[in-house]
């Protein structure tokens, strides 16, 4: 199957890399836009929109900074690859079972498991984790990723200076024996999401994103 990506492909992503993989892909599909050349994901010169740019800024808020200018990219920058678990393209899936739907349509990410064997994959929506963790799922997920930690789902209480009380989301953790899965909020669709809300779970994702790119350049370094 073909991978179904924008993202220019490098030798960092096509193996061992970093799978970035939301819902679908947004937008009216009445009104598609017109193709962009492929790159790096986030490459500030193409697919310039919202949801892009609010991961690349939480990965800041992580303390992993993504380059943002062609041709100042590295090894961590290319081994970024962005998906969609379902292929089709809708302006929003408010009135659908999203993880119903992504059980049931699991073969194409299940295929990009296959193919890219990533070393981290980051799921955009905690509905995403949710039809990940589906026994059905779960189990052809272990048979390319191995045996399967306990699956977290992580929330916390934070207040700012100022005493306001911040809207909580959900954060998802699971690890498999070559691969960690890590699950954030979805950057356009969770109202009130605030970046310091994010940020606040710096402690529990730094040293997974970490780990991986430790494990990337080690790799890189030995042509392994």
């Amino acid at each position: 199957m073909r991978l179904n990506t924008p993202t220019k492909l490098y030798t960092e992503n096509r193996l061992r890399g970093l799978l970035l993989c939301g819902i679908n892909w947004g937008g009216d599909p009445s009104r598609p836009s017109g193709p962009e050349a492929p790159s790096f994901f986030s490459d500030q010169s193409v697919n310039n929109y919202r949801y892009r740019n609010r991961l690349v800024h939480w990965f800041e808020l992580l303390g992993f900074p993504l380059i943002t200018v062609k041709g100042q990219e590295g090894a961590f920058e290319h081994s970024l690859l962005q998906t969609n678990w379902l292929p089709g393209q809708a302006p929003h899936m408010h009135d659908e079972d999203i993880v119903a739907l992504c059980v049931s349509n699991a073969a194409p990410f299940i295929d990009h498991v296959r193919q890219l064997r990533p070393a981290l994959i980051v799921l955009v929506g905690l509905a995403l984790f949710r039809a990940l963790n589906n026994p059905t799922v779960l189990a052809q997920v272990e048979s390319l990723m191995g045996r399967a930690g306990e699956a977290r789902v992580l929330q916390k209480s934070i207040t700012t200076d100022g005493g306001q009380v911040l809207k909580a989301f959900s954060i998802g953790l699971r690890s498999f024996e070559r691969t960690q899965v890590v699950a954030f909020p979805h950057p356009t669709g969770s109202v009130g999401l605030s970046d310091l809300y994010i940020e606040s779970f710096k402690p529990e994702l730094a040293p997974v994103f970490a780990r991986y790119r430790d494990e990337l350049l080690g790799r890189l370094k030995t042509g392994g």
